[in-house]
């Protein structure tokens, strides 16, 4: 099976709180803007070795989290300042995404 080409589009500003491990992430994703996708968790993988308590156990979970396809129920909703891109088509589903990731 052929692996999807996907990445990531900036179409925002985001506002996060200086210097917490979300405003990290976040910076890291937007210097990543056209990378593989795979690139950009690995990155956000990296940089979540803190074993902090606001660390994140799936760091892919950010950018669905930006790209605002996480649950208001699970207190992650936020405005969408990015999109996630597949062969130029925007991914709107969070199972697509996770789904594309593990191709």
């Amino acid at each position: 099976m052929k692996e999807a080409k996907f990445t990531v589009r900036v179409v925002g500003s985001f506002d996060l709180k200086e210097g917490n491990i979300n405003f990290k992430a976040a910076n890291i994703v937007k210097a990543m803007e056209g990378c593989p996708m795979r690139d950009i968790v690995a990155a956000l993988r990296s940089m979540d070795q803190t074993n902090s308590p606001a660390s994140t156990p799936n760091p892919s979970r950010w950018i669905t989290q930006f790209a605002g396809l996480e649950s208001e129920a699970a207190g992650k909703a936020m405005e969408p300042w990015i999109q996630i891109v597949n062969d130029g088509q925007i991914v709107q589903d969070k199972r697509l995404f996770r789904e594309l990731l593990n191709l």
